[in-house]
């Protein structure tokens, strides 16, 4: 009797294998076919690309905020008529600007901060690292930039870690700018006062001139890279083919359509790891 029961078992259990492969096949051709959707040309993405483009013509209305008082460790910032902040002669080797200020806007999506050439530098030795920005009440979540140096976007500038930062470099006479959204909008009331730190923990690439801003404005908010700012300058019909795929590729993670499809591949990802763990012997499975 033991050899047909044993024979049973080995015929389910191959069912059973079968089944699983099945399963696992067809998940990972769901997940292929997600995946190339996330990089196609659709027309609903097509659309909100082209929705994007022309919000664009409109600039965004950024608000220099009034400064009460900005100081870094060894001295005070010199307040200029431009709503911008010199930095004095003397920095810390590893500095820290500390900024207390006030703004009309009343609900407050995003900040901008502005690194600007003074006198012929934007940088004490042209180059500059923010190595944290922290807004007192606020998370910050998106960050973008006009430069950014390999392995120095602006999201490090607000990914908790002070050894990373936003670098730019290159032209020194002209300015940079990063922005970063609020994961909510921050709603202010009468004479709120916001604190700004900005670190700076890399020798010789303090911030010289800087100056904030605030917007109102409906996200997504972002500051563009050049090369992006040169493809929307360009009619459609005038843009290569490389720019346009340059362009799609920058707005995608913009999209609400590709957002929607990558909850879908998440989702197909942890279908297709459960069932992948399925097919492990039992005592290889994860708890």
């Amino acid at each position: 009797m033991l050899r047909p029961l044993i024979f049973l078992a080995t015929i389910f259990a191959h069912a059973a294998f079968a089944d699983r492969s099945l399963l696992r096949s067809k998940a990972e051709a769901e997940l292929a076919a997600l995946e190339s959707a996330a990089k196609a040309m659709t027309e609903d993405f097509e659309r909100e690309l082209h929705e994007w483009e022309s919000d664009l013509h409109t600039p965004v209305q950024w608000e220099p905020l009034k400064v009460l008082d900005a100081v870094s460790r060894n001295g005070k910032l010199e307040a200029l008529p431009d709503g911008s902040l010199k930095a004095p002669a003397e920095l810390a080797d590893k500095e820290r600007y500390t900024i207390r200020a006030t703004t009309a806007l009343k609900k407050i999506t995003a900040f901008r901060v502005e690194v600007l050439p003074e006198p012929g530098t934007i940088g004490r030795t042209g180059r500059g690292i923010l190595s944290e920005l922290r807004v007192t009440g606020a998370t910050l979540t998106v960050a973008s930039a006009d430069d950014s140096q390999k392995n120095f976007g602006p999201e490090a500038a607000i990914d908790g870690n002070p050894k990373t930062g936003w670098a730019f470099g290159g032209s020194t006479d002209k300015p940079h700018a990063a922005v970063f959204e609020l994961s909510q909008p921050l709603d202010l009331g009468a004479e709120a006062v916001i604190t700004f730190v900005l670190r700076q923990d890399f020798s010789a690439r303090n911030l010289n001139r800087i100056r904030i801003s605030a917007t109102a404005k409906a996200p997504p908010v972002r500051e563009l890279p050049e090369s992006i700012r040169q493809t929307i300058a360009l009619e459609p019909s005038e843009r290569t083919a490389a720019q346009q795929t340059e362009l799609a590729d920058y707005f995608r993670p913009m999209s609400k359509v590709i957002a929607a499809v990558n909850q879908q591949i998440d989702a197909k990802r942890a279908e297709l790891t459960k069932i992948k763990q399925s097919e492990l012997p039992a005592n290889r499975r994860r708890k």
